[in-house]
């Protein structure tokens, strides 16, 4: 008797412990669960199982913010649960399921997911979105890379304004408008040829530009059955995220896709779709697109078509390419394919493409035809901007460039009179004015720009703020060789160290400070006041 009252409970255990089991698998929305009101809480996402057309299903996830505990300079001692005689004190538990690991304590933590501050931009950040889960092991496993931007922090412009008196020798907004030399490679400044053109076809994404999904699958990146609009809103809506804080909240970028994958008949793997490949190469597989799947799908309208493929796909079938434009209607498309959206298995080279910050900084190679930012020389920006690594904001020339910024955001100053000049923080979302331009001669242009945290440049730490000061030439034409960035006159730069969290790149510490200065082709430019507000500068001539 008392053997089968054994063999009983065992069952029982046996059955509520699979039960427990079941409930223990990472909730998916849609998903099978087991009794209607449980909650559960996976990667900062909270799960409750719901019923709905007659089935018990885990509902869709809601954002739960971490809670991490914080040190006080006294420890207080928090009774033990078991007995002890000498109680150990014990911080306050945070009420997770899934304990979040504390970032490394500075000397005054701040653990709020937007005004937490950086020791520098490559700092991996402890607030990564859960949509971005296992992408910093994916693409930085040796942890000895930077750590690029997972978010855009949307900063709102403060009360305060400088006390300086400003004198402002505006001149008309097209003296500031630079062009492009005829031999240039790149458009990094304004476009020499039929500006209607540059409008239309390159000037994306950006305001208002239609971005169309093409997926694909093929015989080694087989259909997985998912929706791609779904697979790839991650991606999708970091873009669309960005648009609006780049553009001060009134841009709108509209993306589309099918809601399925479209067949291509041939194996990728034989187009040798890599980063450094041959226009031929590109050439080849574009002209298969056109043939085998742009018949299927509606391009109208579209400026910029991005190829994807089934996520989990093989992720040597496709690094980044540029597949040049096709035509379409009576328009063009820009066209470019990226690798497969792949947390899970080994990548061996340019892992960094599925990162989203380099999307954004592909996509301009790509469309707009930006280069690289000057990231080897001396003189170059290195870090500083989209273009240059990706590790934060673009900078605000290109953003004028791209149309994501109005001319009422530039103060275009007056060479023969100077002035005094106040700039908003560029990634503050504010109707202010962001750039001071002014145009040396005809072919040289310097720009200053107002350095603080905000938008991709959230992890920029204060020792970086200021007012950059960087230069066009447009007798240039070698290729990643502008801007050019203009030092501070007064002090030295500090040494490029790479060590635990001292991460610190060459020109990191070049924005002006606060009495501040530098020169450029006869002018001198000083900050006369900085604050949270921005910088106010002085623009003058000395000779």
């Amino acid at each position: 008797m008392i053997l089968r009252f054994r063999a009983v409970l065992l069952s029982v255990a046996l059955v509520f412990g699979l039960i427990s089991a079941s409930e223990a698998v990472a909730p998916k929305a849609g998903a099978k669960c087991n009794k209607a009101g449980l909650v559960n809480t996976y990667k900062n996402y909270k799960y409750t199982c719901t019923k709905k057309s007659g089935k018990l299903v885990w509902g869709k996830g809601v954002l739960v913010k971490p809670v991490i505990p914080t040190q006080s300079q006294t420890p207080i001692a928090t009774p033990s649960p078991s007995i002890s005689e000498t109680p150990t004190p014990s911080p306050t538990p945070s009420i997770s399921v899934t304990p979040t690991p504390s970032p490394t304590p500075s000397p005054t933590p701040s653990y709020n997911e937007a005004t937490f501050i950086f020791d520098d931009i490559c700092q991996p950040d402890p607030f990564i979105p859960a949509k971005w889960s296992g992408m910093e092991e994916r693409v930085n496993t040796n942890k000895t890379e930077c750590s690029w931007p997972y978010r855009i922090v949307k900063k709102a412009m403060p009360i305060s304004v400088p006390k300086t008196t400003l004198l402002e020798n505006l001149q008309g907004i097209g003296e500031c408008k630079i062009l492009n030399n005829q031999n240039m490679l790149n458009v990094v400044l304004w476009p020499s040829r039929v500006v209607d053109f540059w409008n239309r076809y390159e000037r994306h994404p950006s305001l208002n530009s239609v971005v169309q999904l093409i997926p694909i699958y093929a015989k080694d990146a087989p259909d997985k059955g998912g929706d791609p609009g779904v697979d790839y809103a991650p991606y999708t809506d970091f873009l669309k995220e960005w648009i609006d804080h780049a553009s001060d909240g009134s841009g709108k970028l509209t993306v589309r896709s099918p809601n399925r994958y479209i067949e291509f008949p041939d194996k990728l793997v034989d187009y040798r779709l890599t980063h450094s490949r041959q226009q031929s190469i590109a050439d080849n597989f574009r002209l298969a697109i056109e043939k085998w799947v742009v018949p299927k799908i509606d391009l109208t309208g579209a400026n910029l078509a991005i190829i994807v493929l089934p996520p989990g796909s093989p992720t040597y079938l496709t690094e980044q390419v540029g597949l040049n434009q096709i035509q379409y209607g009576n328009g063009f498309v820009k066209l470019m394919i990226v690798p497969p959206f792949t947390l899970t298995a080994p990548i061996s080279n340019a892992a960094n493409f599925i990162h989203p910050a380099w999307w954004l900084h592909e996509l301009h190679h790509v469309t707009a035809g930006l280069d690289d930012n000057d990231h080897e020389s001396e003189k170059g920006l290195h870090w500083w901007g989209l273009m240059s690594y990706g590790a934060n904001e673009m900078l605000g020339w290109q953003k004028w460039l791209l149309g994501l910024w109005g001319d009422n955001r530039i103060s275009c100053v007056d060479a023969t009179r100077g002035g005094t000049y106040w700039i908003a923080p560029s990634t503050y979302q504010t109707d202010k004015k962001k750039l001071i331009v002014l145009r040396s001669s005809t072919n040289k242009v310097v720009v200053i720009e107002s350095m603080r945290a905000g938008g991709l440049n959230y992890k920029m730490p204060t020792w970086m703020e200021g007012a950059l000061v960087y230069s066009f030439d447009s007798t240039i034409t070698t290729s990643h060789s502008l801007p050019q960035v203009l030092k501070p006159s007064e002090r030295a730069l500090i040494s490029p160290t790479w060590k635990g969290l001292n991460r610190k790149f060459i020109n990191s510490d070049a924005a002006l400070k606060q009495g501040e200065s530098t020169t450029f082709d006869g002018y001198k430019i000083s900050v006369v006041e900085s604050g949270v507000f921005g910088d106010v500068v002085k623009v003058e001539r000395i000779n």
